[in-house]
């Protein structure tokens, strides 16, 4: 007997369709039912065929999970395969000892070079460039693949050309696309942060590029496209980089401090020793370095804040804020952050040299370094000292809005929201 719900299929089929000729003995109406027609189990399955099935959708077959390489066994290899073996891979490692390589994730294979070459049509390169010897004899196997290139130097301007380009060298016929270099084994394992979440790619094929961002962003990483594959250089430079944020701050603040320093140590110090005879030299490490520890804190605050104001008077200027900033102005918002610790640093320093003053003096009686005027007052108690340090620590950094460190790397994240 036919459900009921394969009758009001064929019902309402029928009713799309021409009605049947009075005449034709195959089409006989039933009694009691209109519009419907007897008709022979063969018509009735060629009926069935051209109208939709509403019978229960069978259970579908999961899909096969995506099977990707690595060439490498050693640490970034194996934190690597574990990372896509969570991410829902199959990883086949490709190995020259197959039976010793015994600390590889659970859930992955082990083949040869040749064979996991064959099985897979992404493969990550996790192998130094004096090991790319053996990926000649297997030019073949991997012509059309895409290969992903990890490796970094141990120096600049070690090799006179990337290793991603030595590598396309070595297998013209597959698509090189450098990338994954920036991430070590232990950002792997404990999964990626926010300071280490963004990855840069480069390469010649769009396609190859596409596959690897798509990779990437199913392992929870945020992939850059450089270009071309002849910015691998640049990339592989990027784990040689000590702090490339903090050089020019750096270097302000060690200017500055020369600066004031000797400046304060040729006008109290040596003036004083030359014009009067007075040895106040034991004061240069307390006293001398209290006075230039506000001063620079003082000047660092406002650079970190003057760029703010130039941007915003540049966009005013323009009547956009889509418009970039000019090279020296960009870097220089760039290093906001910097800026700012480096004042919050030389602040602290302060409150630290201020609380040191009483403990001495309580030894050495009431010290001063800068000649008394009429009229200036010297604070001789602890608690004054303590409550002069604690007042110009709060003033200098923590009343003023904190929007100092949400600087980011982007250009719309420092600029300012107020200017349409």
């Amino acid at each position: 007997m036919e459900p009921f719900w394969t009758i009001r299929a064929l019902q309402a089929c029928r009713k799309k369709a021409q009605p049947p000729f009075q005449g034709c003995p195959v089409h006989r109406e039933i009694p009691g039912n209109p519009g419907i027609s007897c008709m022979t189990g063969q018509e009735r399955s060629e009926e069935k065929s051209e109208c939709v099935s509403l019978s229960p959708m069978r259970e579908t077959v999961p899909a096969l999970p995506e099977r990707v390489c690595v060439f490498g066994t050693g640490d970034l290899g194996r934190s690597l395969g574990l990372r896509l073996l969570q991410a829902g891979y199959s990883v086949v490692f490709g190995s020259r000892r197959t039976h010793s390589s015994s600390r590889l994730p659970h859930g992955a294979q082990v083949l040869g070079h040749a064979a996991a070459a064959q099985s897979a049509h992404l493969i990550f390169i996790a192998v130094q460039r004096e090991h790319y010897d053996f990926l000649v004899p297997l030019a073949n196997q991997l012509k059309g693949k895409v290969l992903v290139d990890l490796s970094n130097n141990l120096r600049k301007n070690q090799y006179p050309e990337a290793n991603a380009e030595y590598l396309q060298s070595l297998v013209p016929g597959a698509e090189v696309v450098k990338g994954f270099n920036t991430l070590s084994a232990w950002s792997l394992q404990n999964g990626p942060s926010d300071a280490n979440r963004q990855v840069y790619i480069c390469g010649e094929s769009v396609e190859a590029k596409q596959v690897v961002i798509a990779v990437a962003s199913k392992l929870g990483l945020s992939a850059l496209d450089r270009g071309f594959l002849s910015v691998a250089r640049e990339l592989e430079d990027f784990p040689l980089q000590l702090f490339p944020q903090w050089r020019l701050p750096l270097r302000i603040a060690i200017g500055l401090s020369a600066a004031f320093f000797f400046y304060l140590l040729i006008r109290y110090v040596i003036y004083a020793y030359v014009t009067q005879g007075d040895d106040i030299s034991f004061r240069i490490m307390v006293s001398l370095a209290n006075q230039v520890c506000p001063i620079v804190s003082l000047i660092m605050l406002s650079l970190c804040y003057l760029p703010g104001v130039l941007a915003s008077i540049l966009q005013l200027y323009r009547g956009t804020k889509y418009r970039r900033f000019p090279n020296w102005l960009d870097h220089w918002m760039l290093c906001r952050k910097q800026l700012g610790l480096l004042s919050l640093g030389f602040a602290f320093l302060h409150v630290l040299y201020t609380l040191i003053i009483p403990i001495r003096s309580e030894r050495t009686g009431p010290q001063c370094l800068i000649p008394q005027r009429p009229g200036m007052t010297t604070p001789t108690c602890p608690w004054e000292f303590w409550d002069l340090a604690c007042t110009s620590y709060w003033e200098s950094h923590l009343f003023p809005p904190s929007v100092t460190f949400s600087a980011g790397g982007s250009l719309a994240s420092y600029s300012p929201s107020w200017v349409t």
